[in-house]
């Protein structure tokens, strides 16, 4: 009963020890079982009438401690099919956020799930490691962000100005000028930065995406592959 007992409660301090404030929260009901079990545990040991350890069949008692929670190990496997939180997600320039509880969402879960600004999204934390961390669309909402515009497949060029894209080709395979609201041709300046983290040459496609009130927010989103 004491080793289960010390088991139980050394594994319930390496999950504390490895979470962080986002978790618990997320697997309260995982940590209240624990706690109630290790009252059980405790109460049990106080028992006067318990069996007490066999040296001639140490084997047998082991499998007797485990017996007397014949449930516990479903009752953990179903504290942790709990149905994942669901928030709110807020498009950024590049990639987004969960602004409830400022969850940082990857351009590529963005376009993996295909999210917009306003959407649902169910996320269940990995406390271990951030790249497992679980993003799924709960319901499509896709409220429009009149200030962020996003430019697909535009034409990386560059000159003695630096980088910069001015054109994109269409859906139709067409090359076509970037343009203002009213019409007038549209050049929007790249980073360097944005060159050296995508390793972009000149003439590759990239996605951009910028706000219209401030043209030099541009920024590379993503790079195009076999367009």
């Amino acid at each position: 009963m004491e080793r289960l007992f010390n088991e139980l409660k050394k594994k319930l301090l390496h999950d504390l020890e490895a979470i962080d404030a986002k978790g618990f929260a997320e697997k309260q009901a995982y940590f209240r079982l624990t706690f109630e079990t290790l009252e059980r545990l405790a109460l049990l040991a106080n028992e006067t009438d318990l069996v007490e350890e066999s040296s001639e069949a140490p084997e047998e008692k082991t499998q007797n401690e485990v017996n007397l929670f014949p449930d516990l190990q479903w009752k953990f496997e179903e504290s942790s099919k709990e149905t994942p939180p669901v928030f709110r997600f807020e498009r950024k320039l590049k990639g987004g956020i969960l602004p409830t509880i400022g969850q940082f969402v990857p351009e590529s879960m963005v376009r993996s799930i295909g999210l917009h600004h306003g959407d649902l999204v169910e996320f269940l934390a990995d406390p271990h490691d951030h790249k497992n961390h679980q993003f799924a669309l709960y319901e499509k909402i896709a409220e429009e962000q009149p200030n962020r515009a996003e430019i697909t497949r535009a034409i990386l060029e560059r000159n003695e100005l630096g980088y910069s894209v001015s054109s994109f080709i269409g859906l139709d395979r067409e090359t076509h000028l970037i343009r203002y609201s009213d019409g007038s041709p549209l050049t929007l300046r790249i980073r360097e930065s944005d060159v050296h983290d995508y390793h972009l040459r000149e003439g590759d496609r990239v996605d951009v995406a910028y706000y219209r009130n401030n043209l030099s927010s541009a920024r590379v989103i993503w790079r195009q592959s076999g367009v």
